[in-house]
């Protein structure tokens, strides 16, 4: 018999993760929600405790009923009033164990998941306590977490037998201090022991769940494929609007290629225009007895160099022409020996005159 219910034990404890996170994302669901808006089930509770080295039962109906509690001496006293002044009252049933009828064994210091808190109840009890494991039954507190707790098999079993059809809807609690603490039905004798309502609740917990799930991985994959349409949308915007735009560029510099010739042309030719000009207007104002060597001229500046019989009087001369001025000697004069003549080097500023 003991194999038997370390088997279970083990078969609950591989199931307890997933067991754990449900609970936990219930009970996070159930905090949620406004303390005035929580579902409040009112249940009959049966308080068994010890009087006068006897056990006792004292059923109180839920509030609002007009029931006043009620008193049984033995299990079939609990099944009499059941049968008879409880048979219409619908209501879940909850088991409250005084100190007498129950033993707390310490468990752990920290708050411990759900299955370790199992396995550690059941190596306790087998090791450290004279019960057998098929004479008892475990059970752990929520709210309670440092401890667990160790009810009679047959005390529970009775209770369950006596309640009938209503076993289905049977919660068990400790009664400590005047405070009362839930038991988890989840691991009592090491198997599932739920309510219809918690099985539907459940059940409608993992459908929320799954369905959250799934919207979310939908929701994901659907914005998933919207960025990349959005992403290849933008990409060949993108390479189109390049395209363009280097075919702008590209327009852009053989226009500026084109301008720069041009511009290269007409200065060519201004420059052309002036040199003759500028050689017109001298040979125009020079008198015959000077002679031009050597004529440059840079950008708007004339230096002429060469031989004259007055060089004093090309000074003048040049300032009279409406196309120079600021004449000036580059060097001073000098008379050349062996000719009647002297030697000059000078500079003047090049009017442009306006293109008719």
């Amino acid at each position: 018999m003991a194999e038997f219910h370390l088997k279970t034990d083990q078969k609950a404890i591989t199931l307890a993760p997933i067991s754990d996170f449900f609970a936990w994302w219930l009970e996070t669901l159930r905090a949620l929600a406004p303390t005035q808006l929580r579902r409040r089930r009112k249940a009959i509770d049966i308080h068994v405790g010890q009087q006068n080295c006897a056990t006792r039962y004292l059923i109180a109906p839920p509030a609002g009923t007009g029931r006043t509690t009620l008193a049984a001496a033995s299990l079939q006293g609990v099944e009499q009033l059941f049968r008879s002044d409880l048979r219409n009252v619908r209501a879940p049933v909850r088991v409250v164990h005084d100190v007498t009828r129950f033993v707390d064994r310490p468990l752990a210091e920290t708050r411990l998941p759900l299955s370790r808190s199992v396995s550690a109840a059941y190596v306790d009890l087998v090791a450290n306590t004279p019960f057998r494991s098929e004479d008892v039954e475990i059970g752990l507190c929520s709210d309670w977490p440092s401890c667990y707790f160790i009810f009679r098999h047959r005390d529970l079993a009775g209770i369950r037998k006596a309640l009938g059809p209503r076993r289905q809807n049977v919660s068990i609690a400790v009664e400590h201090e005047g405070t009362i603490h839930a038991i988890d039905q989840r691991f009592l004798a090491g198997r599932p022991v739920r309510s219809q309502a918690d099985r539907l609740q459940r059940a409608i917990l993992f459908a929320s769940v799954l369905v959250l799930i799934l919207g979310a991985a939908l929701i994901v994959t659907i914005e998933q494929r919207r960025l990349s349409a959005a992403d290849r949308a933008l990409s060949a915007q993108v390479e189109i609007a390049s395209a363009s735009a280097r075919a702008a560029k590209e327009q852009f510099d053989q226009q500026m290629r084109t301008l720069a010739r041009m511009d290269a042309v007409r200065a060519e030719k201004n420059l052309s225009n002036s040199v003759v000009a500028t050689w017109e207007e001298l040979s125009r104002i020079i008198p015959d007895n000077t002679w031009v060597g050597d004529l440059q001229l840079t950008d708007d500046r004339l230096t002429v160099t060469g031989f004259s019989g007055s060089a004093a009087a090309l000074i003048s001369l040049l300032e009279s022409s409406e196309r120079f001025d600021g004449a000036e000697f580059k060097a001073p004069v000098a008379r050349t020996p062996g000719l009647d003549a002297e030697q000059f080097s000078m500079e003047a500023s090049v009017v442009r005159r306006a293109a008719p």
